[in-house]
């Protein structure tokens, strides 16, 4: 089915339940929780990370407005291994995973097509793993950016993109997995040759086609806005 029958047939199944508020920096589930239901993100924006052993923050993905989170527990029973943690306030609301579990039971094709995108999430995550290993500095904060405007950008006149996500430098560094240090600098470069700058504390890029020059690889975002 298409992508926007399908988010409308969950939505109207999460109508049902009660809604959730979380301030900004909040957890709102950690690794190793037994999450409390499925979420369907109604506001505001999450990002999904993980530790490693000295305790550095990977970020793995963000979550948008329109997304649903804990799938891999209720669609697989399987352990959750990372951390969820709001960026803004935000809105949820949650459904008991048996609710959700009998839902999909009656609606055996909507199960399908969540287990198909949750696949082709983990493709995308292990892509950008790749960029992670392979790339050198620039190129990875290039990505991250370029990913960010494909997710998150709205066209503002006739060539630049407004990333409508709070991305600091230490977000971007733990995305591409440098140090804040080095992403600064790589941004300075970026914003010194005008291929982006800041608006009220939101990046811009300028001339999308511009920044991908030179990157030797396809860049992938996700079509829908969940993956986990």
């Amino acid at each position: 089915m298409s992508k926007e029958i399908l988010e409308k047939r969950l939505e109207e199944f999460f109508k049902s339940y009660n809604t959730i508020s979380y301030q900004k920096n909040e957890i709102i589930l950690r690794a190793e929780d037994i999450p409390q239901g499925v979420y369907y993100l109604k506001s505001g924006f999450v990002r999904l990370y993980t530790l490693s052993i000295d305790g550095k923050e990977l970020n793995l993905t963000i979550f948008k407005p329109g997304s649903y989170f804990s799938l891999l527990w209720a669609l697989f029973d399987l352990q959750n291994d990372y951390y969820f943690q709001t960026m803004s306030s935000v809105e949820v609301i949650r459904a008991p995973k048996d609710h959700f579990q009998s839902f999909l039971n009656v609606n055996k094709d909507i199960q399908d097509d969540l287990n198909r995108i949750v696949m082709s999430g983990y493709k995308n995550m292990m892509n950008r793993v790749e960029r992670l290993i392979f790339d050198d500095a620039s190129t990875k904060v290039a990505s991250i950016l370029l990913i960010s405007a494909r997710k998150f950008g709205n066209l503002h006149d006739t060539s630049d993109t407004i990333i409508n996500v709070p991305l600091t430098h230490q977000e971007i560094a733990n995305f591409a997995g440098l140090t804040r240090e080095t992403t600064s600098i790589e941004m300075k470069k970026l914003e010194k040759s005008g291929h982006i700058s800041k608006k009220h504390r939101t990046l811009v890029i300028h001339d999308m086609k511009r920044l991908e020059h030179g990157l030797d690889a396809e860049i992938s975002t996700e079509t829908f806005p969940y993956i986990l």
